[in-house]
């Protein structure tokens, strides 16, 4: 991710190639659905080419997180907060789906990809 200044305003650039398990595309469409249902990063822009994808979007107000000088108990308060706001909306119209089996397959992919580091295992 880039931070840069885009037209004299803050904004953060996303590049991933498509086959990334974590591309940005599901970001994108993520972010244009949750548009006026909670504060969201707002869209500049999403490309992609033949290789990547590209997503600009407008920084928030705030203070990054490792900025953030609060007692630990007050950053899981707002945490909790902020999940508590993301379950509390409609889903009837949601698009998306991540259910047991998704899960299991994206587990299953991101082994067969070498993308995930067993060196923290139990």
């Amino acid at each position: 991710m880039f931070k840069g200044v885009f037209v004299e305003r803050d904004c953060y650039l996303k590049i991933t190639p498509h086959a990334h398990r974590m591309a940005v595309k599901a970001e994108y469409e993520r972010l244009k659905w949750l548009q006026g249902r909670i504060p969201v990063p707002e869209i500049w822009a999403y490309v992609e080419d033949e290789a990547r994808q590209y997503l600009v979007t407008a920084t928030v107000d705030g203070i990054d997180a490792f900025e953030f000088d609060a007692k630990p108990d007050d950053i899981i308060r707002l945490y909790a907060k902020a999940i508590r706001r993301l379950h509390d909306l409609p889903t009837a119209d949601c698009p998306f789906t991540w259910t047991p089996d998704e899960q299991i397959a994206f587990a299953q992919k991101s082994v067969q990809n070498n993308q995930v580091n067993d060196d923290n295992r139990d």
